[in-house]
């Protein structure tokens, strides 16, 4: 009978105890979420900033000399 109370007793704290929710529903350690990172006009500047580099640069405002010819087959 003292084993039984005891199982009861064990088996109810270890089912009460285990909180799951908080268990499962943590936040990545090792990466920022959406929802903490999108808070202000200047996150989404600098998220944006990155696209820059993906712009062809052109050296002269004009193109200079034989610019529509550089990326035809006329230069061959």
């Amino acid at each position: 009978m003292k084993k039984i109370i005891y199982l009861i007793v064990f088996s109810f704290t270890v089912l009460t105890s285990c909180d799951l929710d908080d268990y499962l529903n943590k936040t990545p350690l090792d990466s920022i979420t959406d929802v903490d990172y999108w808070k202000s006009a200047s996150d989404l500047q600098l998220y944006v900033n990155q696209f820059y580099t993906m712009l062809p640069q052109f050296p002269s405002w004009g193109g200079g000399y034989l610019w529509e010819d550089n990326n035809s087959d006329n230069m061959a």
